[in-house]
């Protein structure tokens, strides 16, 4: 069979994905959280999602760098293709600002804000790095999942239509674009939850 470009499936690769989100009608649900420990004092390492890897990356890269680097290589419109719409790049303790440290005793955190579900591991290349003051212990660099995400992520929020022709949404009454979080948004997946006016105040 064929293999398809990223939102596209089907035998022959004719049938559209239509935008994915989460029900807004399951509650108490949370994003993926994946935690980044790099133990180094030099260097440089990449990180892989799905089928690809980011530029390499420095080891004192800051938080805003190390999003930039990484949605420079995943985000929708880069030769990603889209495989991750957005994520938040935080340190496990407060004033911390280096992806990686001598002693390893804090994490980065990866959080998903976009991407809904159990989502694939980020993989680690940590051959560039070097640890100068402890050579015979070496670089380390590990990634765990620290929450698993579990919001829906299907065709529409469930709350739809899917035109796999057209790749488009059509809402059931009641529901709306979203922002991922049952709030009103851009994201064109059905995703939030509307009253809808049935009379106009006064009639």
């Amino acid at each position: 069979g064929c293999s398809c470009d990223p939102g596209w499936f089907g035998f022959d690769c004719s049938n559209r994905d239509c935008p994915r989100g989460d029900d807004p009608l399951t509650k108490d649900q949370v994003v993926e959280v994946q935690a980044l420990n790099c133990r180094a004092t030099f260097g440089q390492f990449a990180l892989r999602y799905k089928n690809r890897w980011t530029a390499p990356i420095a080891y004192d890269v800051d938080g805003p760098q190390l999003r930039a680097a990484i949605l420079e290589a995943f985000v929708p419109g880069s030769a990603g293709f889209g495989l991750i719409a957005d994520l938040d790049v935080g340190f496990s303790e407060e004033g911390k600002t280096s992806a990686c440290s001598g002693k390893g005793d804090y994490n980065v955190t990866l959080t998903f804000t976009q991407d809904f579900g159990d989502v694939p591991m980020f993989q680690v290349d940590a051959t560039g790095l070097v640890h100068t003051l402890d050579p015979g212990a070496g670089a380390a660099l590990t990634v765990y999942e620290q929450q698993k995400g579990t919001k829906e992520n299907d065709f529409c929020s469930r709350r739809g239509h899917c035109d796999h022709s057209t790749g488009t949404c059509t809402c059931n009454e009641g529901f709306s674009m979203s922002d991922g979080h049952g709030n009103l948004g851009s994201r064109s997946d059905c995703g939030y939850e509307y009253t809808p006016t049935i009379a106009c105040p006064g009639d």
